[in-house]
């Protein structure tokens, strides 16, 4: 085979292994962890087979600010997930906030990269494509929420700006060639038609900014100004069409915010305002990245309805977690990318297509710059892997020939061919054996829970096992063993009080186990109560004082659970203390909680204890929204077939 044909094998396999984990990323949006595994399994071989033929030619490093600023951005992700108080959250985030700096340096240190690019972006957009058509689908068929497979609309919105913008480019580039100028504006159509039926404010007003600043620039730099009116007509007949089908639902939403711009951003401004109160415990160094969550329930407002992952705001997300320098670093990154790209407008040597090119790239990382501001892009894998491949498309192109300057990294002058090899090798096992053993434990997990509610109590707990020997630093998988153990021990008879002592004492310590690895879940707290509670004989004659106590810890962890609250209000009327009980449940009143069924002993309870009080209009309060929960559960569930 020739040298040529190997290379264009390399480019392919390159180009199938970034395309393969940008899908893959698209399903991972902080649940199914094996989706962000298999992500990072394919981009680490990318990696590999970039530094595997790096041997014989060098490592061209670039010197530029850009270049700088994501590596000290990158190395201090790595030193914010020291301090935080759970080392396995921080590891992953690590890898999670970190890959498109990853991305970025994959791309920028494997030439020849020109292929790879071209290929590749249109494989992006037909991702990009796919996942607009089933948007679309949502909203126009099924008339829910278009956000294909993102758990939140507006995370969506962020990619598609993404891809959009950059494919504006390139249809304004493409004018000469019919048959690519057509395919192009047809899939920039039907994105930009799912981005108005998403109808995201924040998107939309970003993902406009960015595309009024590319016209601009195209009626100066077009060869053929024609070409930038079909621009222009392509994405305000889409998106003018999206408003139409859904009722002039984006313009109400703006409306809304012209009117009332208080009420209608209400939920994000009681969400900062909290988080600014986090950031005030911690406002130099973090919390530790990926630990916003995990400090969030005790810092959150009552009337808070968000799901309580994300600030929906990125800047302060990351200033949060990683501290005052890693907010600051993140800064330098958004300025010196801007810095690059004007002096290479300015640049003479540079052409008119190059530019127009670089702007359409420069506004799809403004449009998701813009959008962070009141989302939370730079936490979302899809977004964060495109964005590290469109920086360094962006880069690349910047490069002033006369002032690239670069110092190279030559491998053959440190280690032999085959020790510079082995040692790719090792570094690489390393990492494809931590997202391999975390992707596995994932899956066998859920496989476990599916087993435990199916009633297979001894199938679950060997499986539960098996993904705790995968991955043993995961302390939902710890918890959820200690819970199987602590129903087999309610169950067991007393006569078995040998085999009952032993499990008891093999759940309490993987309970503990489990709250050492993480102080900050509280649900570990209830099953630890909830097994002192179950067996006093077990525990000793303080079993009351210890059962009370974890179930403070876990109220003091989250205020909000309200599993804990109801168990810990039963438990204290069961002890004839009916006050204390009262004023456990009617604390958690205040809370925002999802109608969901599990909610509805903990409402009926304490509705029986405000009519024994003599508050009989809360109490029909409660048993109102009691009756609605339970109808909404009943027209959810599927209708069971006559026999």
């Amino acid at each position: 085979m020739t040298h040529k044909a190997v290379g264009i094998t390399t480019e392919w396999v390159r180009l199938l292994l970034f395309a393969g984990a940008l899908s893959a990323s698209v399903f991972y949006q902080g649940f199914y962890t094996e989706f962000l595994c298999l992500a990072f399994i394919l981009i680490l071989a990318w990696a590999v087979s970039v530094a595997w033929s790096a041997y014989g030619r060098g490592v061209a490093v670039p010197k530029t600010s850009v270049a700088l600023c994501l590596t000290l951005f990158w190395i201090w992700l790595g030193v914010s997930a020291v301090w935080g108080r759970v080392s396995y959250v921080g590891t992953l985030h690590l890898w999670w906030l970190g890959s498109f700096v990853f991305v970025f340096w994959i791309y920028t240190l494997a030439p020849p990269r020109e292929d790879v690019w071209r290929r590749g972006f249109y494989a992006v957009v037909l991702i990009g494509v796919a996942l607009a058509l089933a948007a679309t689908w949502q909203a126009l068929v099924l008339h829910v929420e278009a956000t294909a497979t993102f758990f939140n609309r507006n995370s969506l919105a962020g990619l598609l700006n993404l891809i959009a913008l950059p494919l504006c480019g390139y249809f304004l580039l493409s004018g000469s060639e019919k048959r690519r100028h057509i395919v192009l504006g047809a899939a920039l159509f039907v994105i930009v038609l799912a981005l108005g039926l998403i109808k995201g404010r924040g998107a939309t007003i970003a993902g406009a900014i960015a595309f009024i600043m590319l016209l601009a620039a195209a009626w100066h730099y077009a060869a053929n100004r024609r070409v930038v009116v079909q621009l222009a007509v392509i994405v305000l007949s889409a998106f003018l069409v999206a408003t139409q089908l859904e009722q002039f639902g984006v313009g109400q939403r703006f409306e809304a915010l012209l009117h009332n711009p208080y009420e209608a951003g209400s939920d994000r401004l009681v969400i900062w305002r909290q988080s600014w109160e986090m950031l005030t415990q911690a406002p130099w160094m973090g919390v530790g990245i990926g630990h916003y969550a995990l400090h969030w329930p005790q810092y959150r407002d009552p009337t808070d309805a968000s799901a309580g992952y994300f600030v929906h705001n990125d800047y302060l997300q990351i200033w949060i977690e990683a501290g005052l320098p890693g907010l600051l670093l993140l800064l330098a990154v958004l300025v010196s990318v801007l810095v690059l790209y004007i002096r290479a407008l300015r640049a003479r040597s540079l052409d008119t297509k190059r530019k127009l090119e670089m702007t359409a790239l420069f506004g799809g990382l403004l449009a998701v710059a813009l959008h962070s501001a009141v989302d939370f892009n730079l936490y979302v894998l899809s977004t964060l892997l495109l964005t590290g491949l469109v920086l360094a498309r962006l880069h690349a192109l910047a490069q002033v020939e006369r002032q690239v300057r670069v110092f190279t990294v030559e491998p053959a002058a440190l280690l032999s061919k085959n020790g510079y090899r082995l040692v790719t090798v090792l570094i690489a096992a390393v990492a494809f054996t931590y997202f391999l053993t975390l992707g596995l434990a994932s899956i066998v997990y859920q496989q476990g829970l599916r087993l435990a509610d199916q009633g297979k109590i001894e199938e679950a707990y060997e499986t539960l096992d098996r993904a705790a020997r995968y991955y043993p630093y995961a302390d939902n998988v710890i918890m959820s063993k200690a819970d199987l153990l602590r129903h087999v021990v309610s169950v067991l008879p007393p006569t078995e009080q040998e085999q009952r002592r032993r499990l008891f004492e093999e759940a309490e310590r993987l309970l503990v186990r489990a709250e050492a690895l993480n102080p900050l879940r509280a649900q570990t707290f209830t099953v630890h109560a909830n097994l002192y509670e179950q067996n006093p004989e077990l525990v000793g004659a303080d079993w009351s004082e210890r059962v009370s106590a974890q179930y403070r810890r876990a109220l003091e962890v989250d205020p909000r659970i309200h599993q804990a609250r109801f168990m810990y209000g039963r438990f204290l009327l069961k002890q004839g203390q009916r006050e204390n009980a009262r004023r456990v449940l009617e604390d958690g009143m205040k809370h925002f909680y999802p109608q969901v069924a599990s909610i509805v002993s903990y409402y009926a309870l304490t509705a029986s204890l405000r009519q024994e009080a003599g508050d009989r209009e809360g109490a029909e309060v409660l048993r109102r929204q009691i009756d609605v929960i339970q109808r909404s559960v009943a027209d959810k569930a599927p209708a069971r077939r006559s026999p």
